[in-house]
């Protein structure tokens, strides 16, 4: 039943998907806004 087939660093990665997107955004955002507030 259990087949260890899928290597064990991709499931975690694409279970944390949406939540590294977000944080991914945030921080760009984050740094856009820095980058016009200094400009």
């Amino acid at each position: 039943m259990d087949r260890p087939r899928v290597r064990p660093g991709i499931n975690p990665a694409r279970r944390a998907d949406p939540t590294l997107i977000i944080q991914g955004l945030m921080i760009q955002g984050l740094m856009i806004q820095g980058l016009m507030i200094q400009g």
